[in-house]
């Protein structure tokens, strides 16, 4: 189901796709840019925690959970890591550089693929 959603939206354009398997659904499509956002552990626990109210130990099960699904998900489904480097385009830490920025680059490097007639 995940995948005929993903591979019917992504044509229509103007479509964030946030889910696990879209780095590899749409591998092939030129017009589509793979981001994974980083940050160091500990950062994210505390993110999670002061963003959602809750104590930084149920952050961080929370997260070491989603993590495990994301990559059962993947490995079952795609056979693929998601760790692997090669399913991206670039990868933002926003430990290192700021969401504002990190929406620009995205935003920037979006603008200079394939197919907006700036080949």
């Amino acid at each position: 189901m995940m995948e005929m959603v993903v591979r019917n939206l992504a044509p229509e354009g103007n479509a964030v796709i946030v889910c696990g398997g879209g780095q590899v659904l749409l591998r092939d499509m030129p017009r589509a840019l793979h981001v994974p956002i980083v940050a160091p552990f500990e950062r994210r626990v505390f993110t999670l925690a002061e963003r959602e109210g809750i104590e930084e130990r149920d952050a961080s099960a929370r997260l070491r959970a989603s993590g495990r699904a994301r990559m059962d998900y993947l490995r079952r489904y795609h056979t693929v890591d998601w760790l692997d480097p090669s399913l991206y385009n670039v990868v933002i830490n926003t430990f290192k550089i700021s969401s504002p920025l990190a929406a620009e680059l995205i935003v920037r490097t979006f603008k200079q693929l394939p197919g907006l007639g700036n080949e």
